[in-house]
């Protein structure tokens, strides 16, 4: 959760300089009419006897010189992420109207956000003067290797320059993974590293598992299958964030798999029980392990024929299921239902194959390809959210799943960063970019350029 981290960081500085701020969680935003009143319910649960009228009090009190800057987070959690999206953004639009002068605002809003989720708004607020944005993307090669060597002591485990290279490589230059493979390499210096560059998320769910078994003498594929099973309720109830009294609704025949998911909730290492407001809402500690869990049950799902599986089918699991149609080797039947019902996942697939040619990856591509070619049939949601994902994956597959296809700007961007310089060429001399700054061009010039 990076970007998370970073939004965070600013409170501290903006607190830490003597100025006023404050973190208003994903839960309150939801219940929220306003942004007076998101402040009024974030203060209450810290002091629940200030008044009704503390959130406009404290707003009113933000000036220029000493601007009030909120921190709205988890809003990529919510059950509606889209709806809250716009609710939020239309607060931050009134906001900006009502503030006199513009060039330097009382009140300020950081709101970390998916790329997935802000996909369908960014053409929509292209331009805006009121909303500034910040693309959090990959490490730089030579940040992703500083961070290999900070994490671990290069010359305790033999890797060079040239293997952390690899390394990086091989994880996409992505802080979560690459801090992911380094705690694994610390508490195992004798690993294979293959599986670990393979599925990083994945070795990190079972070594903690593995962790948890030796503690408490439960099998760890007891702790799979609970994990295993409550993944697919997740998808069949469309809750990713239950309440621990839901999770025990839906599995309420099976006690052994209630006891397991409690003590690796417990266990804190891959999830936990929180309490939001009134509730204990249990969810994964990385939204990298989510997806992973998810996907694996989608793959379960596919092994077994599953008569639920459509229910997976939905665009907010276009990720999850790309992953699973990259892992696991789909009949043509699952891949016409997913044609059918969600041929975005096609693109998102494209990302997580091997970059080693395989019969998985030509069915995929050729998949990608024919609804690619075709695209400008589907809504327009559905194609902004395909191209969005084409442009920011980081694959060799790019390149063969857009053949022919290089004349829309996002899949000439998407070939530019797969190291297509005449596509991208093509790209940047098609439109004026005026501003001073337009940082997801930016980063993805300089991916392409370091390739």
């Amino acid at each position: 959760r990076s970007k998370s981290v970073l939004a965070r960081k600013m409170l501290h500085q903006q607190l830490d300089g003597g100025g006023i701020g404050l973190w208003v969680p994903g839960h309150i935003l939801q219940h929220a009419a306003s942004v007076p009143d998101a402040v009024r319910l974030a203060l209450k649960q810290l002091r629940s006897h200030l008044s009704d009228d503390a959130g406009h009090d404290a707003c009113a009190s933000a000036t220029s010189q000493y601007p009030l800057l909120l921190v709205f987070d988890d809003a990529n959690r919510a059950e509606s992420p889209g709806p809250l999206l716009t609710k939020i953004l239309t607060w931050g639009r009134a906001l900006f109207a009502r503030q006199e002068d513009q060039g330097s605002t009382a009140i300020r809003i950081v709101l970390p956000v998916w790329e997935s989720h802000w996909a369908g708004f960014q053409r929509q607020y292209e331009g805006a003067q009121w909303i500034q944005s910040q693309v959090i993307g990959p490490m730089l090669r030579a940040e992703a290797i500083a961070c290999l060597r900070n994490r671990i002591e290069t010359s305790a485990f033999g890797f060079t320059d040239h293997e952390l290279n690899d390394i990086a490589d091989r994880l996409k230059d992505d802080p979560i993974l690459l801090s992911i493979f380094a705690r694994l390499i610390r508490e195992d210096p004798q690993a294979n590293t293959t599986p670990l560059l393979q599925d990083a998320i994945g070795s990190f769910v079972r070594s903690s598992l593995q962790r948890l078994s030796l503690e408490t003498g439960t099998l760890e594929a007891s702790y799979r299958a609970a994990l295993l099973e409550l993944s697919r309720a997740m998808i069949v109830r469309q809750n990713l964030h239950p309440s621990w009294s839901d999770l025990q609704r839906w599995l309420g025949k099976d006690a052994v798999a209630i006891g397991c998911l409690e003590k690796v909730a417990a266990h804190a290492h891959i999830c936990r029980v929180v309490r939001r407001g009134t509730r204990d809402i249990f969810e994964f500690r990385h939204d990298r392990i989510l997806e992973h869990q998810l996907s694996e049950a989608v793959i379960a799902m596919m092994e077994s024929r599953d008569a639920d599986l459509r229910k997976a089918f939905d665009p907010f699991l276009a990720q999850v299921v790309g992953r699973a149609l990259a892992v696991y080797e789909a009949s043509n039947n699952i891949l016409d239902d997913v044609g059918a019902m969600l041929p975005v996942s096609f693109v998102a697939a494209l990302a997580h194959l091997p970059h080693r040619r395989s019969v998985t990856s030509d069915r995929l591509c050729e998949r990608a390809r024919g609804w690619l070619a075709s695209i400008d049939t589907a809504s327009d949601s559905l194609r902004n959210d395909a191209l969005d994902i084409l442009a920011n994956s980081a694959s060799p597959h790019v390149l063969s799943a857009t053949e022919n296809l290089a004349t829309e700007s996002y899949v000439q961007f998407a070939r530019l960063r797969n190291g297509d310089a005449i596509a991208g060429a093509s790209a940047l001399s098609g439109r004026f970019y005026p501003s001073a700054k337009h940082p997801w061009l930016e980063s993805l010039i300089s991916y392409a350029s370091a390739l």
